[in-house]
């Protein structure tokens, strides 16, 4: 597990190690989640990459992150170990049947 405390941090770590899945806080200092969501999308080392968003703010944002690229949404007040860890499993089963139709 790697973890990044800023989004540029958070970028160049992704870039460097590919990783097989990332969860992505929206608030945090520097770049804004969703403009690291974005970056991450354009950039082709990490577009394949499922991005699973948490975030403190309403459900109602689900939507216009999940067309901005984001594999699944989790609010954190009614976050569940079981919840996230459904997320998780869905996001990494999305990213293997990418892998075994030939996508990086």
């Amino acid at each position: 597990m790697l973890i990044a405390s800023d989004g540029q941090t958070g970028i160049a770590t992704a870039e460097s190690a590919h990783p097989s899945l990332i969860i992505l806080d929206m608030l945090m200092p520097g770049l804004d989640g969703v403009e690291v969501l974005r970056r991450l999308k354009r950039t082709a080392s990490t577009s394949n990459i499922p991005v699973l968003v948490l975030s403190g703010l309403s459900q109602k944002n689900a939507d216009k992150l999940i067309l901005e690229g984001a594999c699944d949404y989790c609010e954190k007040g009614s976050l569940t170990p079981e919840i996230l860890e459904s997320a998780v499993t869905k996001a990494l089963a999305q990213r293997w049947t990418v892998r075994a139709a030939g996508k990086p």
